[in-house]
């Protein structure tokens, strides 16, 4: 009665303090590969403060689309030298 439960799925945490992922064009290993790193060390962060109960499940799923993106774009751009990665 009057006492609150916290839900730390409601809460939504600002993962734009992070750098910015760079725009790659095909063949920009480096951009893609960097792009990736950076992502990874966003979802490294948001499953620290998930567990916690600071952010969001949300937040975590968010990050993962992006990094299943980004690890697409690795191997396009690697692709494009006609190495395989896969």
């Amino acid at each position: 009665m009057g006492s609150k439960t916290y839900n730390p799925f409601a809460t939504r945490h600002n993962f734009n303090q992070f750098p910015k992922t760079l725009q790659s064009t095909p063949g920009d290993v480096p951009t893609a590969v960097h792009n990736l790193l950076a992502s990874t060390k966003k979802l490294q962060e948001a499953l620290k403060l998930w567990s916690v109960e600071q952010t969001a499940e949300a937040d975590v799923s968010d990050i993962y689309v992006l990094i299943v993106h980004q690890f697409n774009e690795v191997i396009s751009a690697f692709d494009h030298y006609r190495i395989s990665i896969r």
